[in-house]
């Protein structure tokens, strides 16, 4: 996901994240099942999505620590690109 309307440009991280860990999607919803929607995971993943809810994001920073054992934050799922 990219969305822009200023001088940033928002971008969704959560791939890189999961690449860089050796992570799938598929273990983060398994891993997260009850607390974060697989379809979540699945779009955050695949950059499919417009609007990311707070609660999501925390869920899944927890789920991350948890199968990581690395603290995970806000700024390792989401970034703000300068625009041009």
């Amino acid at each position: 996901m990219t969305t822009g309307g200023g001088k940033y440009t928002a971008r969704v991280t959560f791939r890189e994240l999961l690449e860089t860990r050796g992570l799938s999607a598929y273990r983060v919803a398994t891993e997260g099942r009850g607390t974060v929607s697989r379809n979540a995971v699945y779009a955050l993943a695949r950059g499919e999505v417009d609007r990311v809810d707070l609660g999501t994001l925390g869920k899944l920073a927890d789920v991350l620590e948890r199968l990581t054992g690395d603290r995970v934050t806000v700024g390792d799922l989401l970034t703000l690109e300068r625009t041009p």
